[in-house]
């Protein structure tokens, strides 16, 4: 009789994501739960007794991400795979080619949910340069670090008095917070953020936050068919391991650590299995947390296919565009709200 694999834990709607993933990395690794330590992700982008102000691990906790955008859209062919395909920058490009081409020269809202400079400024400029009017832009970010660099950045396309950033956690927002004035609003979400949350956590909010007509444009890093070596690259990265140091630092303070990166299965709601790529620090001095492992970055990584499936699923989006790279590793989708 074949055996059967049963992958667990489930994510559930009302499961944190956190939680699942203290589950599965104790269960996948073989180690007691006591000894792995997990928290919410946004943790790492505010400090909860001073919300609006940046310290400086904030700070560098921006330009970490900056730095790694400015990297890929350098890079002219990054992401390609060996039978050639679209680099990230071109996957990039082609996507927002994609949004033009539905309404040319059409005045749009620029909504950005955690924002960064780099591939922002890609996409604006080439916004603008096909007729494309943009009437405001608002950026909503938990991490106050971002307000100075974007408000410079985004001048050179919208005036300054239609600049907004609002600093909070956008889950806990009602809205977009912008003039109904009858124009479209394009709604970003890049560098990999939806898979911070459950599946229904996104679906949810996504389904609360965008306006029928609207449009979300989303990146992911995918889980490609035959080549998981693009995520470890990623997560090697010098940038991803300092991430994950300032991670530690800010919860646990100064510790010698021992860098680490698991890939461990899950079964999904909605997109069905998959796999949540998660950095770690082994903790290496003495103490009662010698030994421990610290979960201090976790994504879910969807299939080409689940990210799509993700958002047709409860039938409020409909995908219009999804521009894969050559090595499959990172997905742009262009999805418009029923």
């Amino acid at each position: 009789m074949k055996q059967q694999l049963i992958i667990e834990p489930l994510i559930e709607a009302r499961v944190p994501l956190d939680v699942v993933v203290h589950r599965a990395i104790s269960e996948f690794l073989n180690i007691p739960p006591e000894q792995v330590i997990t928290q919410p992700n946004k943790k790492k982008y505010y400090d909860p007794d001073h919300p609006e102000s940046a310290d400086q691990g904030l700070q560098e906790v921006f330009s970490i991400m900056r730095d790694l955008n400015l990297q890929g859209l350098e890079d002219r062919d990054l992401c390609r795979s060996e039978a050639g395909g679209m680099s990230f920058l071109e996957a990039l490009q082609a996507v927002v080619q994609d949004f033009t081409d539905m309404a040319p020269q059409t005045p749009v809202h620029y909504v950005e949910l955690g924002p960064e400079p780099i591939k922002t400024t890609e996409i604006l400029q080439r916004l603008v340069e096909s007729g494309v009017q943009i009437r405001s832009y608002t950026a909503l970010d938990i991490n106050p670090a971002s307000k100075f660099v974007m408000d410079s950045c985004v001048r050179r396309f919208v005036a300054a008095e239609k600049i907004n950033h609002v600093t909070a956690d956008y889950f806990s927002l009602p809205g977009l917070g912008i003039e109904d004035d009858g124009a479209q609003a394009l709604v970003t979400m890049l560098g990999f953020q939806e898979g911070n949350e459950t599946p229904y956590k996104i679906m949810n909010f996504f389904r609360k936050f965008v306006r029928p007509g609207d449009v979300l444009l989303s990146e992911m890093q995918l889980l490609s068919t035959a080549n998981w070596l693009p995520i470890f690259r990623f997560y090697g990265s010098e940038q991803m391991r300092r991430f994950s140091k300032l991670g530690l630092q800010r919860t646990m303070g100064n510790l010698e650590s021992e860098y680490g990166v698991v890939l461990v299965p899950v079964a999904m709601e909605i997109t069905g299995s998959g796999f949540v790529a998660a950095t770690t620090e082994r903790i290496r001095s003495d103490g009662d947390l010698n030994g421990k492992i610290v979960v201090t970055n976790y994504c879910i990584k969807y299939t080409e296919e689940g990210f799509r499936r993700l958002r047709e699923f409860d039938r409020r989006f409909r995908v219009v565009s999804q521009r894969v790279t050559g090595d499959g590793s990172v997905g742009f989708q262009l999805a418009e709200r029923c």
